[in-house]
């Protein structure tokens, strides 16, 4: 399996295991509580608590099938001239209304995302239909949306649409709708 590592404690009749994931992440399961936790606690707790902690300590893999990319994409439209701190706020805007979406309707997605390092890309579009087309690319690829139409007070127009978040979801899938923006 891709970007994982099992290590063994040392202890006679230990089952004492743990399952490094490249990002940094050890995925251990503790009497029967799965749990992930930064890689240098979890060798340590491997190393040190592996033979005499408790028999149930066990290697717990991830399926292949999770362990896919996961990402968030941001796509700016450029047409507006938005300031950088400006492009900063929708941005923010764009992943807080994303990632409270897959909580509430796609937490598996939502907690892979997190898991795998929470990876985000900013692209940009040169005008609004651009920007609505992806909008409704990403909907018909069964992804979550968020538009972000902003309020008006200081650099755009009220109403303006002024970045689409897309995902949290899987790389491929995404990649499909936004493989052709560049980078902001």
């Amino acid at each position: 399996m891709r970007g994982l590592r099992a290590s063994g404690a040392g202890g006679t009749g230990s089952s004492a295991k743990s399952v490094e994931l490249d990002m940094g992440l050890v995925e251990m399961e503790i009497g029967g509580l799965l749990t992930r936790v930064a890689a240098p606690l979890g060798c340590f707790l491997t190393r040190c608590f592996g033979g005499n902690l408790n028999p149930s300590l066990s290697v717990s893999l991830l399926k292949n099938e999770n362990l896919g990319d996961y990402k968030l994409v941001l796509v700016v439209r450029d047409d507006l001239k938005m300031g950088q701190g400006k492009i900063a706020a929708q941005c923010s805007h764009a992943s807080v209304m994303a990632y409270k979406y897959a909580t509430s309707y796609d937490p598996e997605v939502a907690r892979l995302w997190e898991t795998f390092a929470q990876a985000k890309v900013v692209l940009k579009v040169s005008n609004e239909k651009d920007l609505l087309n992806l909008y409704e690319a990403a909907k018909k690829y069964g992804l979550s949306a968020s538009l972000v139409c902003d309020s008006g007070r200081t650099q755009v127009d009220p109403g303006s649409k002024t970045v689409i978040a897309i995902g949290p979801g899987a790389s491929q899938v995404i990649n499909k709708i936004t493989g052709h923006l560049k980078l902001l």
